[in-house]
């Protein structure tokens, strides 16, 4: 058919106005009965390049990234990426339907609407604030206030974006009527992923421990130190440790410096061992 034709355009037409007022009908529905509505635009950098893996995955993760916020204000931060069954069902966005202007999705979550606010009316103004890091310190303040497990589902969500070079036009109708929006291009999906990758947590103190002195190599600059029935040491000495005469297999008292680093990209943590000083016990 000829896309000039004047029948065709005034079908289109007609269809439009009656898509529009589906649309309208589906919303004045929602906010009756506390529905909150995600409008989940995927605005891709090359035109008409949709990569099926890229979009499943920004769409999966998304879900993820909400359903760790939930969970975070409903049951404290969390340190590991997990999310409570009964909270992830709670939070599970559904499809409502489709719409044009590059790849429109339109999410639908139940909720319940109370004197003062819904039931995700703080985590959608969470997921907004979460969108705005840029720096470390961001990222720690972040994992402070919604904990670790939520900053490893950013960095999940922004990889995926980023590498598959997909921007998205977010905006949320919530239950009380208020309209949240932000538009964000792949450039800051990946800034977003690399200010993650480079955000750390460092932590430090001293422990004694009395344990057997299993290997201390001066030359290497390394010791190995085991504690009877528990947890064996392993690491450098400090620049300022007196080296007395040692005798592997002996009883020592030994001041330890542990260094814990935890890496958000990675949701992993790390420890380190420094053998400040080590004195003989005749216990």
């Amino acid at each position: 058919n000829d896309p000039q034709d004047r029948a065709l355009q005034m079908n289109l037409k007609s269809m439009r106005r009656l898509a529009e007022k589906e649309r309208i009908a589906l919303e004045e529905a929602a906010a009756r009965r506390s529905v909150e509505i995600c409008r989940y635009r995927i605005i891709p950098y090359r035109e008409y390049n949709y990569p099926l893996l890229g979009i499943a995955e920004s769409l999966s993760r998304f879900q993820q990234l909400f359903s760790q916020i939930y969970d975070a204000k409903i049951g404290g931060a969390r340190e590991r990426a997990r999310i409570r069954h009964d909270l992830l069902e709670k939070s599970m966005l559904n499809l409502g339907y489709t719409y044009t202007g590059s790849l429109g999705i339109t999410l639908l979550v139940q909720g319940e609407r109370g004197f003062f606010e819904g039931t995700f009316d703080s985590s959608i103004d969470a997921l907004y604030d979460v969108l705005e890091i840029e720096s470390a310190d961001a990222v720690r303040d972040l994992a402070h206030s919604l904990g670790r497990a939520v900053v490893k589902r950013i960095y999940d969500w922004a990889a995926i974006n980023g590498s598959s070079q997909l921007g998205t036009d977010i905006g949320w109708t919530r239950s009380d009527g208020r309209l949240l929006g932000q538009v964000i291009d792949h450039n800051k999906y990946n800034f977003i992923k690399n200010i993650i990758t480079e955000s750390e947590e460092r932590s430090e103190n001293d422990v004694t421990v009395r344990g057997i002195l299993v290997s201390g190599n001066l030359q290497r600059q390394r010791f190995q130190i085991s504690v009877p029935d528990g947890e064996t040491y392993s690491g450098k000495f400090d620049d300022d440790f007196v080296r007395p005469d040692m005798t592997l297999g002996k009883l020592y008292d030994a001041r330890i410096k542990v260094t814990r680093t935890y890496v958000y990209a990675q949701d992993k943590s790390e420890e380190e061992f420094t053998l400040l000083r080590l004195e003989e016990t005749d216990s």
